[in-house]
């Protein structure tokens, strides 16, 4: 996965930070605006990781429940790689967490944002607790969340990495082996 190259002055960032500003200058503080300027600017950071940002994913839980998150990061494998669950300023971010999770939301990397605060989970536990009003706080959040790789992932390269250094060693072998035993095998010069 790509790393995040994201600084203060980027155009996603400025535009993250005036779109709030302009919904407060009119009073403007509902989740549904507010979540907008957020979406814009994770759309843009997630596309850099080579990650497409699908708004309100749809996850099944248990036979008849259905939770919808705001939205899910999905890789080129079609791999859901994080999520993201918006709050406005009113709201009280632990009080909501506690009730996603009570409703079977993942906790394996979901971010859960307001304006001004983020609360991250990854691996079953929460890792980050950012105020979103500092930039620096805002870009390590997101670096955090689309950076992630489960646990699963990194044992997979590392066996990759480790069995691709072991195949010329593997090929060596085994056409040693095949050339021994077409001198030596009459059943192998049959086949």
């Amino acid at each position: 996965m790509q790393q995040l190259s994201l600084k203060p002055t980027h155009k996603p960032v400025r535009a993250y930070y005036d779109t709030l500003a302009r919904f407060h200058a009119i009073g403007v503080s509902h989740e549904t605006a507010v979540r907008s300027a957020f979406f814009s600017l994770l759309d843009s950071c997630g596309r850099q990781c080579h990650l497409t940002l699908v708004p309100e994913w749809p996850m099944k839980r248990g036979r008849n429940q259905r939770i919808i998150v705001d939205g899910a990061l999905i890789d080129r494998s079609t791999l859901t790689r994080g999520y993201w669950e918006a709050k406005d300023s009113q709201d009280d971010l632990e009080r909501e967490i506690d009730k996603k999770f009570s409703a079977g939301y993942p906790t394996d990397n979901i971010l859960f944002q307001a304006p001004e605060r983020a609360i991250l989970w990854q691996n079953d536990r929460q890792v980050l607790d950012a105020d979103l009003t500092q930039v620096d706080q805002l870009i390590e959040t997101l670096a955090t969340l689309l950076e992630y790789r489960p646990p699963d992932y990194i044992e997979w390269d590392t066996a990759v990495a480790e069995f691709k250094d072991r195949v010329p060693d593997l090929a060596t072998g085994l056409v040693g082996l095949i050339e021994r035993e077409r001198h030596t095998s009459t059943r192998f010069k049959f086949a």
